[in-house]
């Protein structure tokens, strides 16, 4: 086991200790690290806010073992076509090769269903303020070039220095100088506002510049 696995094995229990106590103090909820598989120094990791899933069978898994982007789901096929998968070359080797991961790991079908999780205690601290410590550790060990930021909530945790108006969005960079990029939530509600298929191609220019000069 190299240093890399060592640290994402070592990450992987942690999370276990803090997300298993509620887990079964909310219906046993499904929940996992990756929605993709687990790779050093990406160019891209997707951060979304929360598994979009509906499952309470007490799973927990540290990656589905695939990348989940690429498969047939609402969510997903939003988000292929953004990325104008699989016509662009570029940004399909991309998408191939990125890392995904939530801001809380907990599958809720969508985010009124964190419901009052996000306010546990855990260790004195609110849990989406411990969330949100374990995505900057996440981080800081995947150390991926370039994160998309797929809700404002995530975007507005991660993007802390040079934010600025970038084409049809915004971008920024984390404390540590990676660049950050806000693309709304890929769900059905924002489909007819943000993902039209006249405004396709321009978040499709956005992320592909921000990629090649970010």
């Amino acid at each position: 086991m190299n240093t890399f696995e060592m640290q994402i094995s070592e990450y992987w229990e942690k999370v276990q200790k803090i997300y298993t106590p509620l887990q079964k103090k909310y219906g046993n909820r499904d929940y996992y690290l990756f929605q993709t598989e687990c790779r050093f120094n990406p160019d891209l990791m997707i951060v979304g806010l929360n598994p979009g899933a509906n499952f309470c069978t007490g799973k927990k898994e540290m990656s589905q073992g695939y990348n989940a982007y690429l498969t047939d789901a609402p969510w997903f096929n939003t988000l292929r076509k953004v990325f104008d998968y699989p016509h662009n070359e570029f940004l399909k080797d991309i998408l191939d090769n990125c890392v995904g991961t939530n801001r809380y790991l907990f599958n809720t079908g969508n985010q009124s269903g964190l419901g009052n999780i996000t306010e546990e205690m855990v260790d004195d601290k609110k849990f989406a303020n411990v969330a949100g410590e374990l995505l900057d550790e996440l981080i800081d060990i995947i150390k991926p070039k370039h994160i998309v930021a797929v809700h404002k909530d995530v975007y507005n945790h991660l993007a802390k220095l040079n934010k600025r108006e970038f084409n049809v969005t915004k971008a920024g960079c984390t404390n540590k100088g990676i660049p950050v990029l806000y693309v709304p939530n890929f769900s059905g509600r924002n489909k007819s506002r943000y993902f039209t298929e006249d405004k396709l191609k321009e978040w499709t220019t956005a992320i592909e510049t921000f990629m090649k000069e970010s």
